[in-house]
Formats: C-alpha cells, structure tokens, sequence
C-alpha cells in the first residue's frame, strides 16, 4: 500500500473509534483483478487496488452510511458505499463518491488514460525540499510528461517548478507503467496548492492535457 493511503486508513481508524480495521481488498495483481472480472465480479478493469492506492474495509452495516459521509467530507479520495455487503471502498485518487448501484464500474471509466492522476508521498514539504510524484491509472503508454509544471496554490499565482527523470525526445519525460514516479523541485515560499503536470503530444486516446496531484503544504 501507499503511505498515502495508510496515513488516509488511519483517519479512517480513529473516525471508526479507533478499532482494528478488517481488510477485504488490498494490492490486487493484474491478472488477479482480471480473473475476478472474468468471473462477473463487480470490479474496474483499471482497478485502482492493482496499484496499492485502494483498501476495501468491513464495518458492522450500522456504522457504513456515517463512516461513508465521513470520508467524502474529507474530499481526499474516492469513497465507495457497499451497504450490501458490508464494506467501504476508499482509495487515494480522485476525490469522489458512490454507491454500489452508481460505481459505473461496468463503463471501464479509465479506460484511454482518461482518468490519470498524480499523487505526492507526503502531504507536507520543507521550502525548496524536492518531492517525489507517482502517476497513477495509466492504461495506454507510454504517456509523455512536460519537464516544466506548475504549482498552483490555493491563493496567488502559479509557481514554475522542474520535473525530473529519465529524458525522452523533444525534453518530455516518458512514462510507461502506471506507478510510475518522477522528481519535482520544492516550492521557494511557502505555500498549498497542487502540483499540475502537462502531458506533450502525442497523447494517445484520452489522455487528459495536464494530470493535477492531490493538495501538497510548503512550509
């Protein structure tokens, strides 16, 4: 699992009362999810559970519709209500919610990177104190990243900051598995907003024209 997801389980815990949280889903492999598909499971073909960035949680069914607004008053991450089965899909990419009869998870949503996001491995930074980013539901690459982003904070004016990895032509970074991370410098003032990253051309199907991180604090 991500540390932002654990640190994200963690709340979810003390909001529970504190309790041993009883996994269901964690890490899926490829071909694990795949099979449960086949098998007519209720299941993304991008799940986000093959990239270590979703837990599916049991809870007594009383508890599941005030734990579930909980987690959406967050506005962090995906919050999904499985009052059926008893359980709390909750996962670090985009904010979002829904109930087992509006997953949509049949419309393979990810499909074409059309769903792709960027997730930082801390919330908080040092002024100038570089980050590592990963990029997540990646389903066609290679997906071409801008070696210029910007940091757009919630107040004020963008900030430029570098991304750095491995080169590809025309200064584009090449990113070809899902996961996969880059480097950003810091922030030189301190403040909070969100990396956004452009993707170049050619960018293949539905791959949006720039992917945003979750909300990061310089301080």
């Amino acid at each position: 699992m991500s540390l932002r997801l654990i640190e994200v389980l963690s709340h979810v815990q003390k909001m529970a009362g504190g309790h041993p949280l009883v996994l269901l889903s964690g890490y899926r492999s490829s071909d694990y999810n795949k099979a449960l598909k086949d098998q007519g499971k209720q299941v993304a073909g991008g799940s986000m559970h093959t990239e270590g960035v979703a837990a599916d949680l049991a809870f007594p069914r009383p508890q599941l519709p005030k734990l579930w607004h909980q987690v959406r008053d967050l506005d962090c991450c995906g919050a999904g209500y499985y009052a059926k089965e008893g359980f709390l899909h909750v996962d670090v990419g985009r904010p979002g919610f829904w109930e087992a009869t509006t997953s949509r998870v049949d419309e393979n949503l990810s499909a074409g990177n059309a769903r792709m996001f960027a997730r930082t491995e801390f919330d908080r930074y040092g002024l100038g104190e570089g980050m590592r980013i990963s990029l997540h539901a990646l389903t066609v690459p290679p997906v071409m990243i801008a070696r210029e982003a910007r940091l757009v904070p919630e107040k004020g004016e963008s900030v430029r900051v570098t991304v750095d990895g491995e080169a590809a032509e025309r200064g584009c970074l090449a990113l070809t598995t899902s996961g996969g991370e880059v480097r950003v410098s810091g922030a030189p003032s301190a403040l909070r907003g969100r990396i956004v990253v452009p993707t170049c051309e050619p960018r293949s199907e539905r791959t949006p024209v720039s992917i945003e991180s979750n909300v990061v604090e310089f301080r």
